[in-house]
């Protein structure tokens, strides 16, 4: 768990745009978008037409699909942790993304409903009006729009011991699901997945741990994804305050995405531009603390404030992970031990891209090693 893998590539905005065509399959349907988020390859396929494709995306219950105009090349997409965000493509390539309709999910006495839910219209999840103080019980609070076969009357325990508390670490909750709906894999199983945690544990069930991460996670019952964070309940700090422009980049807006990382204990403050200035040391992730307050966050907007996907730089000076941890020194070998860009007190503890797709650094949290960062990408021209 603690390898570096892109772990929130996978957390990206799904980008969509108007139908240009849609299919429907056993009641699946999927729609065009202009991006892919939330996904990597699965398969390579050939079908003659684009019903073809969608027809094998459903039968595969996979979230997406790819389809050549020119040479009917198919691909397949799953939702995973090491997954990436593309937007820019040939024009005879067309991307293609389920949607659902969640306003006809039955929402029962007791729960609100969110949708659309962790970057997908095809996804909703209850939330609990009342917490209570009864043992929690095996629960998933994530349903797919397009199939409510499984929907309960009770899709949440509404226990207290459901609330992560995200300062002390804890979650003893019931919850066994992933946030995108997979069932957990039983911890004294060893398939589809071998665990390398808590292996043989039956007392455990399935339910969500949070050995080695900074949320409750689980292995998954689906072969191509090893395992994923878990839709726990987290502190309720109300609505995340207001983020005055910097006063190095007066005139640029910033607007505030939250929930974050599909948690309403989190908020990233984004940069609708950029200003040529000198960058500051900045979070602009806010988290719900223990206390029940929001932690001190603060934007940058420089020009150098964001990533270069073609050169592979970043000169920023994000010093938090996009959980709003603090990052480590990098001249520090406290609490981690490394050897990337060792000794390099000129560095502070702005984020870096060395080794990985987007800046990350590691984190002043002795659980948690290392975290990619909440940084934007550098806007290109078309």
């Amino acid at each position: 768990m603690l390898v570096k893998m892109g772990i929130y590539e996978s957390l990206m905005y799904l980008c969509c745009c108007v139908y240009l065509t849609s299919s429907k399959h056993n009641g699946r349907h999927y729609r065009s978008v202009t991006c892919l988020s939330d996904l990597t390859v699965t398969s390579d396929l050939t079908p003659t037409t684009l019903s073809d494709c969608a027809s094998l995306c459903d039968i595969n219950n996979r979230e997406a699909f790819s389809f050549n105009t020119q040479t009917s090349e198919c691909r397949i997409f799953i939702e995973g942790i090491d997954a990436w965000s593309t937007c820019r493509t040939p024009s005879d390539v067309k991307y293609f993304k389920l949607h659902g309709d969640c306003q006809s999910v039955p929402v029962p006495l007791g729960y609100n409903i969110e949708y659309p839910y962790y970057g997908s219209s095809a996804r909703a999840r209850f939330r609990c009006t009342t917490i209570t103080d009864q043992p929690p019980v095996n629960s998933c609070p994530v349903v797919q729009c397009n199939d409510l076969h499984n929907l309960t009357t009770k899709p949440s325990s509404c226990s207290v011991k459901d609330v992560f508390n995200n300062s002390l670490s804890e979650y003893e909750g019931g919850v066994t699901c992933t946030m995108k709906g997979v069932v957990c894999q039983r911890w004294d199983s060893d398939y589809p997945h071998r665990p390398s945690f808590y292996r043989g544990r039956s007392d455990l069930g399935n339910r969500c741990q949070l050995e080695s991460e900074h949320r409750p996670w689980c292995y998954t019952t689906d072969p191509e994804m090893r395992w994923d964070f878990c839709p726990v309940t987290d502190m309720d700090c109300g609505t995340p305050p207001i983020m005055l422009s910097p006063s190095t980049t007066i005139g640029v807006r910033t607007h505030t995405e939250w929930p974050y990382l599909g948690t309403q204990a989190l908020a990233w403050y984004r940069c609708a531009s950029f200003a040529t200035a000198v960058p500051v040391s900045s979070c602009p992730v806010t988290r719900c603390d223990g206390d029940l307050t929001w932690s001190k966050a603060n934007v940058s907007c420089s020009v150098n404030d964001c990533y270069d996907v073609t050169s592979q730089t970043y000169q920023g000076r994000v010093s938090c992970t996009n959980t709003g941890y603090t990052c480590q020194r990098w001249d520090s070998d406290t609490p981690h031990e490394h050897t990337t860009l060792s000794g390099r007190s000129d560095l502070q503890n702005w984020c870096q891209m060395s080794g990985e797709s987007k800046p990350w650094c590691y984190t002043t949290i002795p659980s948690v090693r290392w975290e990619f960062c909440s940084v934007e990408q550098c806007p290109f021209d078309p």
